[in-house]
């Protein structure tokens, strides 16, 4: 009997990207789809007990450990010498955060270079490159040091995994010393847990649902693009229409702290309180009732990498209403409608036709997504 593979994954439950924490969630259910001859051991390497416990229920792998390798430390010299290396020349970190010396088949994902030394082979992931097409979004030294970072990743000689078609092109077009190492693309998908109804009246009565609604669930980030969401939202009511948009996601952007308060200005002065209504971060289960329950999701993303929602959205057979740019043209195939992420007008127009008829929907096997993305990361492995 072959020996059972055994494999790291860096793992923390990170409120500020929950996109992170959610993909290696879905990739362990992915291998949990492999039979269990197949399934490989799973380390986790966490911060804390109780991230391998969010990981353990909401998985239930059978072959899951736990290694506090990321455990914060009370004083942490490592961390300041890197923090002072980088405000001074800007080019990423000077000495490894962490070492972890267990042997293991891979260690994944890996962000950057120095995240982690080990004897054993890694693999690292790229999910973007949004600051090459927004630098706007980003600090002088933001872009300074995810440049160092990428730079630094493609000349440590490892796989560099990318999410999406899109990124592997950006990294060749911007990055040529990326074509020396391998990168493999890994398209995730998204296990959403099971719709309990029973709870459907008690969710509406916490956010005060009175009507169908249309949902869009991402952090409230600029590049997100909920103000032309919300032009559009306004557009609708001026012709008399009473839509309404549920948001839920985190409301902080650090990279951009005014812009939670410049969306809720907007929603006052055009007297949309009734018709959009901004939930914040929610509990898993009430955002699976939302997703269920809606007319239909929408996603206005000036940019994204490989977006978790629009997975979990293909996942429940759910329609979509997408902004038009190339990871989403090359994320989803059906059951959706594009828009021109710039143009609320034509965003308005789509959020009406699909108010007043909900589309309809070609059911699919979503479970065959889920089985390839295992079959896809074994062949990574076994093939870097």
């Amino acid at each position: 009997m072959a020996q059972r593979k055994r494999i790291a994954l860096i793992f923390n439950v990170n409120k500020n990207w929950m996109g992170g924490t959610y993909y290696i969630l879905n990739l362990i259910n992915a291998l949990n789809t492999l039979p269990d001859r197949d399934k490989p051991e799973i380390l986790l390497l966490c911060q804390t007990e109780d991230d391998y416990k969010y990981a353990w229920e909401y998985t239930s792998y059978p072959h899951l450990s736990c290694r506090l390798t990321f455990k914060p430390k009370r004083f942490d010299m490592t961390k300041i010498v890197n923090r002072i290396y980088n405000k001074i020349f800007h080019n990423g970190n000077l000495l490894y955060l962490r070492r972890f010396d267990e042997k293991v088949d891979v260690i994944y994902p890996v962000l950057e270079k120095y995240q982690l030394k080990s004897p054993s082979p890694i693999l690292h992931w790229i999910p973007d490159f949004q600051e090459l097409h927004f630098p706007e979004y980003f600090s002088k030294f933001g872009l300074k040091y995810r440049k160092a970072k990428n730079k630094a990743l493609f000349s440590s000689g490892n796989p560099v995994v990318f999410s999406s078609y899109d990124a592997l092109k950006d990294a060749h077009e911007f990055y040529p010393e990326s074509k020396n190492v391998k990168t493999p693309v890994l398209h995730f998908a998204s296990e959403i847990p099971q719709y309990d109804i029973n709870n459907k009246n008690a969710i509406f009565k916490k956010f005060n649902i009175d009507r169908p609604f249309l949902l869009c669930a991402n952090q409230l980030w600029v590049h997100k693009n909920h103000m032309t969401l919300f032009k559009a939202v306004n557009l609708i009511k001026q012709q008399g229409h009473d839509i309404l948009v549920l948001c839920s996601g985190g409301k902080k952007d650090h990279r951009n702290p005014e812009y939670h308060d410049s969306l809720e200005k907007y929603i006052s002065d055009n007297n949309l309180s009734d018709n959009i209504k901004l939930l914040g971060l929610i509990e898993r289960d009430e955002l699976v009732c939302l997703m269920n329950e809606c007319i239909s999701i929408v996603q206005p993303s000036l940019f994204e990498g490989w977006n978790t929602g629009v997975e979990e959205a293909k996942a429940i057979n759910k329609y979509l209403i997408l902004s038009d740019i190339p990871v989403h043209r090359e994320q989803v195939t059906q059951n959706a409608t594009f828009f021109n992420p710039y143009d609320e007008t034509e965003l308005s127009e789509k959020l009406l036709n699909a108010y007043k008829s909900a589309p309809s929907v070609v059911e699919t096997d979503y479970n065959r997504d889920i089985h390839k993305v295992a079959k896809d990361f074994i062949s990574i492995i076994d093939n870097c």
